[in-house]
C-alpha cells in the first residue's frame, strides 16, 4: 500500500512539476518577444566593455576570493589548535563563543566559495549576452536567449552580492568570537 501511494505521488509531483515548467517556459518567451530587441555596440566600445568584463572577472578572482577563504580557513585552523594546545578544559559557560565563531568563520568558507561561483556565471552570462546582441539582427530565439542572459546576469549579481556580505559579516563575526572565547578562557 506505502509503495502505491508513493508511487501516484511521485508520478503526480513529476506531472505537475512538468506542467509549471512549461507553463514558466512559455511565460518566459512571451516577456522576452515583447522585450525591444538588443543594439550592436560601437565595435570599440564592444572591445571596451569585453575588455572591462573580464578584468573584472579576473580582478575579483584575484582579491576577493582568496582573501574570505584564506582568511576563514586560517582562522578555523588557528582556533582548533589553540583549543587543542593552550585551552584543554574550556571554563564551561564559553563554549557557546567558539561554537558561534566557528559557525560563522564556515558560513564565510562556504559563502565565499559559492559566491565565486555565482560571480563566475554573472560574467559569463554578461559575456554571453554582449556576443549575442554584436551580431545586429536577432531571431525571436536569440532575443529570448538574450533576455535570459540579461536576466541571468541580474540574478547572478544580487546572488554574488549577498554571499559577499554574508561571508564578509561571518569571517569578522566568527573571528570576533574566536577571540573572545579564547580571551575568556586564557584571561
Amino acid at each position: 500500500m506505502v509503495a502505491v501511494v508513493t508511487l501516484v505521488v511521485g508520478g503526480a509531483t513529476l506531472v505537475a512539476g512538468g506542467l509549471l515548467g512549461r507553463w514558466l517556459e512559455r511565460r518566459s518567451v512571451k516577456k522576452a518577444k515583447a522585450i525591444h530587441k538588443p543594439k550592436a555596440m560601437d565595435p570599440k566600445a564592444y572591445d571596451e566593455r569585453w575588455n572591462f568584463v573580464v578584468a573584472s572577472y579576473q580582478h575579483g578572482q584575484d582579491q576577493y576570493d582568496r582573501l574570505i577563504p584564506w582568511g576563514s580557513g586560517g582562522a578555523l585552523l588557528l582556533s582548533v589548535g589553540l583549543l587543542e594546545n593552550l585551552i584543554k578544559h574550556p571554563l564551561p559557560g564559553t563554549t557557546w563563543a567558539l561554537a558561534g565563531g566557528w559557525a560563522g568563520l564556515f558560513a564565510a568558507l562556504a559563502s565565499s566559495v559559492c559566491g565565486h561561483w555565482f560571480s563566475a556565471r554573472m560574467y559569463e552570462a554578461d559575456k554571453n549576452a554582449m556576443d549575442l546582441a554584436q551580431k545586429g539582427s536577432l531571431s525571436d530565439d536569440e532575443k529570448v536567449e538574450h533576455w535570459r542572459l540579461t536576466r541571468t546576469t541580474a540574478t547572478m549579481d544580487r546572488w554574488t552580492r549577498a554571499l559577499n556580505w554574508i561571508s564578509l559579516i561571518g569571517f569578522l563575526g566568527g573571528a570576533a568570537l574566536v577571540i573572545l572565547f579564547a580571551f575568556l578562557n586564557l584571561g
